[in-house]
């Protein structure tokens, strides 16, 4: 099994690529950065660079993209998260690669509905998400595919990065333990009681080594998967289980009322994820744990 990872620097592809080596899978990982040692250089506007790379995978796993805190216009957004993967993909179908998949985000839902599945209308509800509802469009409209294409809109996922000097403290449970190890208190932007979807990296790495895994059955392929967890639980459920972990028996909390945004109780679904052997977030405790662990010695030293 052969897989290209881009964005090889990233929170997701960092782990994504040391767990996927694990389970001995030969990995290739791209780089925007010329000469980084053990990636391999990606031109995302040259048709020959990315074809020389797709030649070389029999999967495509595009991590590559500005997260909702990098966009910083519209532009931008656009041509990294919507052009940029259908040049991958189109440079993929090409080069015999078997199956491409774009990491996409649920930040692609309308947040107002109390249920959300892949049935849930989508709607733009800022540059990020708006590009990343444009590059699934673009890839779904692609013509004469020979490559199976599979849209991962994932939920809030957590976890130590890979690459220690990775900015992945804006991730909600990060950023809840950074501000506990810095700051002793917690500082909440959204009502106490407004849910979200939680999984650990861990948990997350497993479902796409299953799903690379389970390749030969492609009936099983839906177009577009949402990925969550068992873990529908609130702002102040989800830092109370953090301060536990930590040993923090009085949690001190601020509530920012200036930018106080009021989300309604929604619950992440999925129709098609079991169709991939995807467990109950077991890795939930230890990733957590792992996590706690590393934040200590990183922002102590």
């Amino acid at each position: 099994m052969r897989v290209l990872v881009t964005g090889g620097r990233g929170f997701i592809a960092g782990r994504l690529q040391d767990f996927l080596k694990k389970k001995r899978v030969n990995v290739l990982v791209s780089s925007r950065k010329k000469n980084s040692k053990n990636f391999q250089n990606i031109n995302w506007k040259s048709k020959a660079n990315l074809k020389r790379l797709c030649k070389k995978a029999d999967f495509v796993i595009n991590c590559s993209g500005l997260d909702i805190h990098g966009s910083k216009s519209k532009s931008e957004a656009l041509r990294v998260n919507s052009q940029y993967p259908l040049n991958l993909y189109e440079a993929a179908n090409s080069s015999g690669v078997k199956l491409f998949i774009f990491i996409s985000t649920y930040h692609v839902y309308k947040k107002k509905k109390i249920l959300i599945n892949e049935k849930t209308k989508i709607k733009k509800a800022n540059f990020y998400s708006e590009s990343k509802i444009d590059g699934e469009k673009r890839l779904l409209n692609f013509k004469n595919k020979s490559t199976k294409l599979l849209i991962i809109r994932p939920c809030n996922l957590f976890g130590y990065p890979y690459f220690r000097n990775k900015n992945c403290w804006k991730l909600l449970i990060n950023s809840i333990v950074k501000d506990f190890i810095e700051k002793n208190k917690f500082v909440i932007k959204s009502r106490e009681n407004s849910f979200r979807n939680y999984s650990s990296m861990k948990s997350f790495c497993e479902f796409i080594f299953n799903i690379l895994s389970s390749y030969k059955n492609k009936s099983m392929y839906p177009k577009i998967v949402n990925y969550c967890s068992e873990k529908n639980l609130s702002i102040m459920q989800i830092t109370k289980i953090v301060a536990k972990k930590m040993g923090i028996k009085k949690i001190k909390i601020i509530y920012d009322k200036k930018n106080f945004k009021n989300v309604k109780k929604t619950y992440y679904k999925s129709l098609f994820q079991k169709k991939f052997k995807s467990k109950k977030d077991i890795y939930f405790n230890d990733e957590l744990k792992k996590l706690i662990s590393y934040s200590k010695f990183f922002f102590n030293n």
